[in-house]
Parts: C-alpha cells; sequence; structure tokens
C-alpha cells in the first residue's frame, strides 16, 4: 500500500491481462503438460526480449531449465534449453553447475512456510559425475564440452548421477542420471561448497543446481549460467573459428542460391593442401547461421577418429537461408521473420489469429488469405501458374479441421476449445505446412542453382578432390538437387548420404508405381555420382511419418513429397529409397558391421539410434558416411 494509488491501478490491470492470457492458452492437464508449458513459455519470453534488444543476455536458472536434455521426461517433458537451443539455434549456450560437496542455503521440506536454512552433503559416491570431476583440480574449473578430445569424449556421454537441488530440500528425485555432453554446452564444476548467511552480501552468487549455493570463488570467465549471443557474422569460403575439425570451411548462399565470389576457389585450394576427401554438410532448417555453424561442428565432430591413417580430410557446411522446422507442437512462427523478413507485416498477423484463435469463419478465411500472401500464391490466377498444394487455396475452415483430425488421431495435445475455436490447432500446422512449402522450393533452387554449379567449377579446378556430399532433412534435398544441377560430364561426387531427407522416396526411380508415364524429379541422377547413395531412414520420425505427408496429399503432388499411410506420399527420410531397382537395404548394425555397398541406391534403417527428425549428431550416423567414403578404418 506504500505505491501510489495510480500505479497500484496500473500493476493490477497488469495482473489481470496476465491471468486473462493464462486462462486463453492454458497448459492443458496434468503436471507434465505444465512444466511443458511453463518451460516453452519462459523460453518464448526470453527470446523476445532478446530480439526487441538485441542485447547480449544472460539467463540465470536451474539446471534443470537451461540444459538441454531432461532427466525426468515424466514430469519435465522439455526444457527451457531444448527451447532456446530450438528458437535461437548456436546464439544459444547452455552453461551448467556441478559440486560434489558442501553447505547450501533452501528450504526445508519437512519445514514448509519456515526461513531458509543451511544443509550440508557428503560426496554421492564413486559412480558419480562429481566422484570424477573432484579429481580434477581442487578449485572451480570449467568442462567445454563441444571440444573435448576424442579420449575424453566417451566419459561425459555416459549417464551418471548428478545433485539437481533447487529451492527446496530434500525433494525425491534430487539425484539423477544426466548426460552431461548432451545436458550442456559448458559444466561449471566446484568441488566444494559453502553456504553463506542470508543477510551477508556476497561477491559473487551462482544459481546453479542448488538454490542459494554459492561459490567459494568466482568461476572462470565463462562462468555466465546461459548465454543468448547475437548472431555470428563471419566470412564465407574461410576457416571458422571454435569448429570441431579442421581445415573447415563455410559455404553461404542466398534463397536464389547465389554466393559470394571465391568460394569454389576456397574448396579447390583445399586439394592443393594435401586434401583428397572432401566431405560437405547441409543443415535442414535452422534459424540463425551460426546455430547451422554449430550443428555442423557436432556433427562433424566424431569423424576425426574414424578415419583410416593417412586419410587427408577436409570438412565443409552449406549454410543456406532456411526456417527451423521442428517437430514440437508449438513452434516458434515469429521467427519465421528472419528468413522472410518482407512479409513481417503478414507473419504478424497472422500469429495474432492463432494466439486470439477467434471462433468466427471470417477469421479463417482472413488466415487463408494471409497464406497465399506469405507463400506468393494467388488464389484466382492458380489455374494458370504452377500447381501449388491444395490446402493453400481450399477452404480454410476445412482445411483445418483436417489437419486438426490428424494431430488428434497422432496423439498430439487436446483440442484447447469447441466447434471452430478448435480448429485453431490445425492452423498451427497449416501455417508450418506453409513454411515447409516455401523452404521446399528454396531448397531445390540452392541445390540446383548454387551449390550443383559450384560442384562443377571446384571438379574443374581440383579435379582429384572426392566430395562427398551429407544433408538433413530439406539439408538432403538441397543437396540431392545439386545432382541436378552439375555441369555435364563433371563427376566431383564420391559418395551422397542423407539423413532423415524431406523429400519423396520415389524421386530417384524411373517411373512411379502409381503412375508410370511420369519419372522421379531426380530420375536416374544416382548414376551421376561415383560411389552410393545411402539413405538414412527411421521410424521414429514422427515429422515425417505423420503430419507432412498430409500436406503432401491435399497438394495431389506424389512426387513431391509425403502422406498418410498411402506409399504414394512417402518420405525418403521415413522408409528409404523406393522403386530403384537393384536398391540395397541395410540396418544400421548390418552397415557399421560390414559398411554399405560401393555404388548404387542404399536405404539404412537408423531407427536404433535416430529418435527424432532433428536427432542426427550420432556417431553411428558418422559413421555411415565414412563407410560411403571408403576413407573408414
Amino acid at each position: 500500500m506504500e505505491k501510489p494509488r495510480a500505479e497500484r491501478r496500473r500493476m493490477a490491470g497488469e495482473v489481470d491481462r496476465a491471468l486473462a492470457l493464462l486462462e486463453r492458452r492454458g497448459p492443458g492437464e496434468g503436471v507434465a503438460a505444465a512444466m511443458l508449458y511453463r518451460d516453452r513459455t519462459m523460453a518464448e519470453n526470453t527470446v523476445w526480449r532478446q530480439r526487441r534488444t538485441g542485447d547480449r543476455m544472460v539467463l540465470s536458472a536451474h539446471n534443470g531449465h537451461v540444459g538441454y536434455e531432461t532427466p525426468k521426461p515424466d514430469q519435465y517433458p522439455r526444457l527451457q534449453g531444448a527451447f532456446l537451443r530450438d528458437l535461437l539455434g548456436g546464439d544459444y549456450l547452455s552453461v551448467g553447475a556441478s559440486f560434489g560437496r558442501g553447505s547450501f542455503n533452501a528450504h526445508d521440506t519437512g519445514a514448509p512456510g519456515e526461513p531458509i536454512r543451511t544443509f550440508t552433503v557428503a560426496p554421492l559416491g564413486p559412480d558419480s559425475s562429481a566422484a570424477t570431476l573432484d579429481r580434477v583440480a581442487s578449485g572451480p574449473f570449467y568442462l567445454d564440452m563441444r571440444h573435448t578430445t576424442p579420449a575424453a569424449r566417451d566419459w561425459p556421454g555416459a549417464a551418471r548421477p548428478v545433485r539437481q537441488i533447487g529451492t527446496v530440500f530434500p525433494w525425491p528425485g534430487d539425484t539423477v542420471p544426466v548426460r552431461l555432453s548432451t545436458a550442456y554446452d559448458l559444466l561449471i564444476h566446484f568441488p566444494g561448497s559453502r553456504r553463506r548467511g542470508c543477510a551477508d552480501p556476497p561477491s559473487h552468487v551462482w544459481t546453479g543446481p542448488c538454490a542459494g549455493m554459492l561459490a567459494e570463488e568466482p568461476p572462470p570467465a565463462h562462468g555466465a549460467h546461459s548465454a543468448l549471443r547475437p548472431p555470428r557474422r563471419g566470412g564465407t569460403g574461410l576457416a571458422v573459428t571454435g569448429m570441431s575439425v579442421e581445415p573447415y570451411r563455410e559455404i553461404t548462399f542466398d534463397k536464389d542460391g547465389d554466393g559470394p565470389p571465391g568460394q569454389a576457389a576456397a574448396l579447390a585450394a583445399l586439394a592443393r593442401q594435401g586434401v583428397g576427401d572432401l566431405v560437405l554438410f547441409a543443415h535442414g532448417w535452422n534459424n540463425s547461421p551460426s546455430g547451422a555453424t554449430r550443428l555442423c561442428s557436432d556433427f562433424f565432430a566424431p569423424f576425426p577418429g574414424l578415419l583410416a591413417p593417412g586419410t587427408e580430410m577436409g570438412y565443409a557446411g552449406v549454410i543456406w537461408p532456411s526456417m527451423m522446422f521442428t517437430d514440437e507442437p508449438v513452434p516458434d512462427f515469429r521467427a519465421l521473420v528472419t528468413v522472410l523478413p518482407e512479409k513481417e507485416p503478414v507473419i504478424e498477423r497472422l500469429t495474432e489469429l492463432l494466439d486470439a484463435a477467434p471462433a468466427e469463419e471470417a477469421a479463417f478465411a482472413e488466415f487463408g488469405a494471409l497464406l497465399r500472401e506469405l507463400t506468393d500464391v494467388d488464389a484466382e490466377s492458380v489455374a494458370v501458374r504452377e500447381p501449388v498444394p491444395e490446402f493453400l487455396v481450399g477452404d480454410p475452415v476445412q482445411v483445418c479441421a483436417l489437419f486438426t483430425g490428424a494431430l488428434e488421431d497422432s496423439h498430439e495435445e487436446a483440442f484447447f476449445g469447441e466447434g471452430l475455436k478448435k480448429y485453431w490447432k490445425g492452423a498451427k500446422e497449416v501455417l508450418r505446412q506453409a513454411t515447409y512449402y516455401v523452404m521446399k522450393k528454396r531448397a531445390g533452387q540452392v541445390g540446383e542453382h548454387g551449390l550443383g554449379p559450384l560442384l562443377g567449377e571446384v571438379a574443374r579446378s581440383a579435379p582429384g578432390l572426392r566430395v562427398h556430399l551429407v544433408g538433413h532433412s530439406m539439408g538432403a534435398r538441397l543437396v540431392a538437387y545439386a545432382l541436378r544441377g552439375l555441369p555435364a560430364g563433371a563427376r566431383p561426387v564420391a559418395s551422397v548420404t542423407l539423413l532423415q531427407g524431406a523429400f519423396s522416396h520415389y524421386a530417384f526411380a524411373a517411373r512411379l508405381p502409381h503412375d508410370p508415364g511420369r519419372p522421379g524429379s531426380l530420375r536416374d541422377l544416382q548414376n551421376r555420382v561415383r560411389g552410393p547413395v545411402v539413405a538414412c531412414y527411421s521410424r521414429h520420425d514422427r515429422a515425417l511419418g505423420v503430419v507432412y505427408p498430409l500436406a503432401s496429399r491435399l497438394a495431389t503432388d506424389s512426387e513431391s513429397l509425403l502422406g498418410t499411410d498411402d506409399p504414394r506420399w512417402g518420405a525418403i527420410g521415413h522408409d528409404g529409397v523406393q522403386a530403384v531397382p537393384g536398391t540395397v537395404g541395410l540396418s544400421i548394425a548390418e552397415a557399421l558391421r560390414a559398411g554399405v555397398p560401393g555404388t548404387g541406391c542404399v536405404s539404412v534403417d537408423a531407427a536404433e539410434v535416430v529418435l527424432s527428425h532433428s536427432d542426427i549428431c550420432r556417431p553411428e550416423l558418422a559413421e555411415v558416411v565414412v563407410s560411403a567414403s571408403r576413407t573408414g578404418r
């Protein structure tokens, strides 16, 4: 009551608006749904602030929020850090904290409502992560999980007991198994901790796995719990610092497939430096160039330990303007502005409609018109233009209802309303599919008119350099379409590996099984590759197995991609290469044990290791690429 009446009224109004927003956008039922909603909302709020200020930001929170991998999926299905990684890519850095023994302040679960008190704990035991880390140094230090040596890479990748203490103690599950290398980018370890009196003005406060825990001394300069960094600016065709492998070069293209001069020369120069094989990786959907660079670093990290002695391997990343398309139920549509800046007013209005979810047909009609504007589809003249997906020109209510029904069948979150209002859940997927449509065209354009001609230039300057193309998701489409853009007679590509490819499984077919008069869009282009074309696929890829197919069926374009259970709509990343005689099918275990064939199309069932659409930074997949390149041990 000490504040002025006008300020109290303003604060009360803000609280009322916040409550109304929560009631409209409720989390659903159950602890897991509430925790998922909480962490996702915290991430969205953090990114909203950072994007509007452009500032560096340090986010201080519990390990169980800023990390990437949840140790309790039944209670915390997905962490704030994982959402931030989706939204920001490599511009987000997760820094965890751990300690071995000592004292800290927390609320006592046995005395609710009482003041904070001090607890002291002994070491966890010899099988814990802290037991090993305590032996490294007597004082605080940090471990950079991004750049561990091959000899040390396995240890942080194993799940070991770790303390995760929040604002209350003791609590069931204070000790959980955590894989440090997949949970954080950096880990700061304190061999011992001591509590501070709550009234003492500490010189350094650390909000880590123990609420109220204070370090005995400030951690190193990297000691920010989680950092949001402004996007990196850098040269193209040049080396990139902080990469897990060397030599590494970065190749960039704009949406039309144009890139800065000198990129082909930079790759050809690697051959003059002794490089005989070049692995070139194209990312899929991603929000930022730095996020794509980080993905390249993570993917390439296992390669040096897999190569045969004497192999001189070079590495390159293809960075292109794409939008991340996660298989999470609520993607960040505002991030569309980063790849479609000219459409910002349209995107803002689409976002407003999705947030408000008005139960009127007029709102759906406006939504449909905005989608056509977003994708540059003119509904009135569509008959005389290139074919476009039916869902962009059909009745918006019917289309959104169809997507809503598909999501319900695939056990997505429950509908959040009745009547027309519930169809806005399907509308979110329609917008995501519209984004897919734009990115699909862009990936083909960049591959055929950007990467393909560039590889032709490299072949002329360095004819002995063997190029191994690798692509994930839409990046798989990009590298596959690069084969179509190769100059006549050029054969620089020694192998192709497609990881969860987001394009038709009939793409390489000479004729479509359901329409023998039509070929696949990449008919027989596997013959432009001197070695194998390997398609890794997984039945766990829900994105390629459930909702993408629906969009293709609506597009009535079976060669383009995807559908329901009808094989006409299948993705190459869901069931491998189809309708190409002589294609060899292998399990991932068989491919790792005996290698892949030296030529032709190969389908590798990677379901044992690939558990979702983006789960590609796996040493087993790196080994498949090395096997296809014939450079392994």
